[in-house]
């Protein structure tokens, strides 16, 4: 009998790689489609089949638009997208791809809801959920202004660009337009966000995973310890935690959208209050996918089972997995640390540190070693 196929996009990110080799693990057939980020030669050892895609695409939020032709030729018998352009593409397209495959993804407008930061902040207050304060350009100049260089203001994209990209920390008004328009011209689209004082250590991460009947069936927390760019972005060293709180705070958004498939929310505690904030969701598997099985929670595999075979699928409890684990992101981490080093001046303090923030994460090395490829692959070529 032949082994069920999965199609997996993008190949050439750390979640995607790590997808294929659980999948490869359980016994299925791994077919991978990219955009052209990395030379064909740099595909993972688990990847039975590589369609490599030209396609130009800067930073700005757009979907694989080869994908549902792809799906269509390959006709594989599951789809799991990764990344915001691919889960964009599948659910976008979602008649056309279902008429030949089966997938696990919310509908349209369920994303959508998450995905706009704007509607998504708006969705979360109107279901009690903290979060940060939404300012237009007047609002924020006279928050800036009677800050007196004391605040800042958060200007990101408006919509889900993934690690970081675009973040920008302004405590000057006069800054402010030429923050909003460098991100407008990169991602198409900016907006303003109160920022909530406190360093990285007070930020959480929640990830869910929804079968197809929205019933939730894993999940998993975790807290950053260092991130990239330092002063706010994508995780570069984290640690599980078992934060069953902070998942019956943000369980409304989903339950009110019948959610189905993976999402990740980031919150920051804000010491003014008390409470932990919505800072945005993620329609999407994380990029720190790689450090969710190695605590013992397989969700790349239960992603995929629950769109092969939902119903041999049941919940996991909370929290199935250790805590207390470390994960590090090596390529971020380096950028992190001299980041500190050269405008911090922290000098021997921030090597200390950054050994500290190092302790119990050889294991991602390791892991990287048997499967070199696509790390070498991207540190080569790496995203402009």
């Amino acid at each position: 009998m032949a082994r069920p196929t999965v199609l997996v996009s993008p190949t050439s990110s750390d979640a995607g790689i790590v997808m294929m080799r659980q999948l490869t693990s359980a016994g299925l057939a791994v077919v991978g489609a990219d955009d052209g980020e990395l030379p064909v030669g740099s595909r993972s050892r688990y990847c039975r089949v590589y369609h490599r895609e030209t396609e130009a695409r800067g930073r700005r939020a757009t979907e694989y638009s080869y994908l549902p032709s792809l799906v269509e030729t390959v006709r594989p018998n599951a789809l799991v997208p990764i990344d915001t352009p691919a889960t964009l593409a599948a659910v976008r397209h979602h008649e056309r791809i279902a008429a030949v495959t089966r997938t696990n993804l919310p509908a349209l407008d369920a994303f959508m809801a998450a995905y706009d930061k704007r509607r998504c902040q708006m969705e979360c207050r109107s279901l009690g959920m903290a979060c940060p304060e939404t300012y237009s350009l007047d609002e924020a100049i006279s928050v800036l202004s009677a800050g007196r260089g004391e605040v800042m203001v958060v200007v990101k994209p408006d919509v889900d660009c993934g690690a970081g990209y675009g973040v920008r920390f302004v405590r000057e008004a006069a800054g402010l337009e030429d923050a909003i328009g460098s991100c407008q011209q990169e991602f198409g689209g900016a907006m303003i966000q109160e920022f909530i004082p406190g360093d990285v250590r007070q930020q959480r991460m929640v990830l869910v995973l929804f079968s197809p009947e929205s019933r939730l069936m894993a999940a998993f927390t975790s807290r950053k310890l260092r991130q990239w760019p330092t002063s706010g972005g994508a995780s570069v060293v984290s640690e599980s935690t078992a934060d069953a709180d902070l998942i019956d705070q943000v369980l409304p958004f989903f339950e009110r959208w019948r959610w189905r498939g993976p999402a990740e929310v980031d919150l920051k505690f804000d010491h003014r209050d008390g409470r932990f904030k919505v800072i945005e969701i993620n329609p999407r598997l994380p990029g720190y996918l790689r450090f969710v099985p190695h605590c013992g929670l397989d969700v790349p595999l239960l992603a995929a089972t629950l769109a092969l075979d939902p119903g041999s699928v049941t919940p996991v409890g909370f929290p199935a997995y250790s805590v207390g684990a470390r994960f590090v992101c090596p390529g971020l981490f380096g950028k992190s640390v001299l980041e500190e080093i050269t405008t911090g001046g922290a000098g021997l303090g921030a090597w200390t540190a950054a050994a500290r923030d190092l302790r119990g994460t050889s294991w991602v090395f390791r892991e990287m070693l048997a499967d070199p490829l696509p790390p070498l692959g991207r540190m080569l070529f790496p995203s402009p």
